[in-house]
């Protein structure tokens, strides 16, 4: 009896502890089993504080950059360290700054952090500003900040230089000048601006650069001659901006296609009274800080009536990266236009 108890005793205690072992080993097995086709999250690419990248970078993966990049960048986790600084566009689904962006940022999720530093506008779904960070421009919320706002594969937006503005109040365009000149012999000139038609033309500028018009000097070589330098309209084409010295009421579409700014140097040699020569060497294709390591170069001729333009010819190279386009560009510009007599019939 008490062997035959013990026994069972036993057994049950065996039989106890058999699944024990059994769901251990099956456990492991399953895990054994399972481990060879799990997949772990890459590792971010990371981009060390001693590189300088030249060129835009495009991925579906995560980025950490610490070095420099002049471009570009597009990712879906973008982390910029202290040490970096980006000087293009930054577009992801989840931006956080420690370092410093030149440039436009876009993404769903922004966050700058005490040691951030940026310079440009910001388009975001949900944003976080830690105190102590350093932010220049404006921030403007989007249930949609990646898609929207693409850009053209021209490298302009896919709207023209006068967005619509509709059943608003709003200020299309302001600017103040201030001039200080001796007679035939040096001029300088300050002109800022302001409004949505420059928020659409200097979209590539730093919020500091974009509001300047106009700061040039202009110096009288002698009577046939002069040299300009500094950030000036372009006068190319048979529009610019201020309607009261433009020559339609409304602009054209191929006014989109012609440069509204330069920066740079121009020669101008004037024979006489009415012809004016200039050539130029500048910056880029309406942009004023460089964007790379070429030059732009144009040659325009205008002919002069007391008080208004008559004829002018423009030609133009540039082989340009704009900070908005996907690839460098290769710009070829050239235009003719005359004013005749207008012809008036009586009745």
């Amino acid at each position: 009896m008490f062997s035959k108890t013990k026994i069972t005793d036993q057994k049950k205690s065996s039989d106890a502890a058999t699944p024990l072992v059994s769901d251990a080993s099956s456990e492991e097995k399953e895990l054994s089993f399972s481990a060879p086709f799990s997949r772990s999250k890459p590792a971010a690419s990371v981009l060390s504080e001693d590189l300088k990248v030249i060129g835009n970078i495009k991925t579906l993966g995560d980025i950490q950059v610490e070095g420099l990049v002049e471009g570009d960048i597009r990712a879906h986790l973008l982390t910029i360290g202290e040490s970096a600084t980006i000087k293009g566009e930054v577009v992801a689904d989840d931006v956080v700054i420690n370092g410093r962006i030149v440039g436009r940022v876009r993404g769903l999720k922004v966050r700058l952090t005490s040691t951030a530093r940026v310079e440009g506008d910001i388009i975001h779904k949900t944003i976080a500003i830690e105190s102590g960070a350093h932010f220049e421009g404006s921030v403007q919320r989007q249930d949609d900040p990646i898609t929207q706002n693409e850009v053209t594969q021209y490298g302009r937006r896919d709207f023209t230089s006068y967005p619509l503005y509709a059943n608003q109040f709003s200020m299309s365009y302001a600017f103040v000048q201030a001039q200080y000149e001796i007679e035939n012999k040096f001029r300088f000139r300050l002109a800022l601006h302001s409004g949505h038609i420059v928020d659409a033309l200097y979209v590539e500028e730093t919020p500091s650069t974009k509001i300047i018009r106009e700061m040039a000097i202009y110096y009288h070589l002698n009577p046939k001659w002069a040299i300009e330098a500094g950030i000036f309209p372009s006068y190319f084409g048979a529009e610019i901006v201020l309607n009261k010295e433009n020559l339609h009421a409304t602009r054209a579409y191929i006014a989109d296609f012609t440069p509204d700014y330069e920066a740079g140097i121009r020669l101008h040699y004037k024979p006489d009274q009415f012809n004016t020569f200039t050539a130029m060497v500048l910056n880029g294709w309406q942009v004023i800080r460089e964007t790379n390591t070429t030059k732009a170069y144009a040659l325009t001729w205008t002919l002069n009536k007391p008080g208004k333009i008559v004829g002018n010819w423009n030609l133009m190279f540039a082989d340009e990266q704009s900070l908005m386009a996907p690839k460098p560009l290769f710009r070829h510009y050239q235009n003719i236009y005359y004013l005749m007599k207008r012809l008036y019939l009586k009745n």
